[in-house]
């Protein structure tokens, strides 16, 4: 997926990728039907204030759905890498479904990331994965430029759904 390659930074497109949204105002936009992050002119001016690496940009067209061109936007791609998650400080819960009938499902808990792999970016990613990772200065960043759109979650509060490791 040519879309997943953006978001890795593993291809830069040479022409700007056209979005069209009913989104907009947020510092980040995320569309995770296509992998893409576009990030706002502000949040690319804290993260170069606050000297944060891992990250780059490339050119968008972004437009509401009456398509009119909303400005100030970039397609954001994680270039920062981290191994992947240690297994081992994990361990299996059980998540009631939110309406009957549904199944449960079983979630990791408790991850922690695997440094032995981590080149040390401020912002990063996981090799064919879709979650980004931020280290402490990162968050203190986001935090005191007062970005908006982007949910931030603990590690050790981080589920996800057992079957994305034993498919």
């Amino acid at each position: 997926m040519i879309s997943a390659a953006f978001f890795l930074g593993k291809i830069v497109p040479q022409k700007p990728v056209a979005i069209t949204t009913s989104k907009s105002g947020n510092d980040f936009l995320f569309f995770k039907s296509v992998s893409i992050i576009c990030i706002s002119n502000t949040a690319i001016n804290c993260f170069i204030k606050h000297g944060i690496s891992g990250w780059a940009t490339y050119p968008v067209i972004l437009r509401d759905k009456q398509k009119r061109i909303i400005s100030g936007y970039h397609g954001l791609s994680i270039t920062g890498r981290v191994g992947g998650f240690d297994m081992n400080s994990s361990y299996l819960s059980k998540v009631v479904p939110f309406a009957l009938g549904l199944p449960s499902n079983t979630v990791r808990k408790g991850l922690k990331l695997d440094l032995s792999q981590w080149d040390g970016s401020d912002i990063c990613a996981i090799e064919g994965k879709r979650y980004i990772f931020l280290n402490k200065k990162a968050y203190l960043a986001i935090s005191a430029c007062k970005l908006t759109g982007i949910p931030l979650t603990p590690i050790n509060e981080f589920e996800v759904l057992e079957i994305v490791f034993n498919p």
